[in-house]
């Protein structure tokens, strides 16, 4: 029976140490080639214009559907790959990124970018899109920029709710959120008076609010509320 000495076990973990110290790094607990599998919310839904397409991943399979009167087609997925963000079935190659993707039709922001390339052809039939709840861009609570005692502020809720403080007072009620368009019903507020400029700041706010018809996020991450004319109500996250 082969057996360690104490001084073949010394002079192993002094060479186990020493290409520790040259590599520069620790040596991992294990030692596999297999990469983490891309990580993704339930039921993750995403689609695309021109040709139209809609795609959905459930556990292990894939749901793809293609043109103007679409059929499910199952798949199995074969691959997923959290390192090159990459999903294979048997036909087709899906790339999806977590970064903000504004549809090519609507401009609604989603999390996700979206490429599908089927697998029996070349890179020329790539599909494009975007994947992903844009309810979770918007969910959070929000400041304005501007340099102020009370800033004004807005919260956004995953149950649909919406409240916040609009210079004097405060308001609460809820938002409705489609593929196309977000949009403000009538809120309800307190009913301090406060002196000026704070009342006019905080008319002006409720009258852009209810004017408002979408929403974006710029590369900063900042929140802009927008209107039909283009205008917008910028927020930033909250501190």
């Amino acid at each position: 029976m082969f057996r360690f000495s104490l001084r073949t076990a010394a002079a192993l973990l002094s060479s186990l140490s020493l290409a520790t110290l040259i590599s520069g790094c620790s040596l991992p607990l294990t030692t596999s080639d297999t990469p983490p599998p891309l990580s993704l919310p339930a039921d993750f839904q995403a689609s695309g214009n021109e040709p139209p397409w809609l795609l959905r991943i459930e556990q292990e399979q894939v749901y793809f559907a293609q043109g103007y009167t679409p059929s499910w087609q199952r798949q199995t997925i074969h691959n997923s790959d959290g390192l090159t963000q990459q999903i294979e079935t048997e036909q087709l190659r899906i790339q999806i990124r977590e970064q903000v993707c504004r549809d090519s039709m609507s401009g609604m922001p989603h999390p996700y970018s979206v490429s599908i390339t089927p697998t029996h052809t070349d890179g020329d039939a790539q599909l494009q899109g975007c994947g992903g709840d844009p309810l979770t861009l918007l969910v959070g609570r929000w400041q304005q920029p501007q340099e102020e005692s009370k800033p004004l502020e807005i919260t956004f809720t995953s149950e649909g709710q919406v409240y916040g403080f609009s210079g004097c007072n405060r308001f609460s009620g809820r938002f409705d959120l489609s593929g196309e368009s977000l949009t403000f019903p009538p809120l309800a507020s307190t009913r301090m008076a406060c002196a000026e400029p704070a009342m006019t700041r905080e008319q002006d706010f409720y009258q852009r609010l209810n004017q408002v018809n979408g929403f974006d996020l710029d590369s900063e991450g900042r929140l802009h509320l927008l209107d039909s004319a283009g205008e917008r109500l910028e927020f930033v996250p909250y501190p």
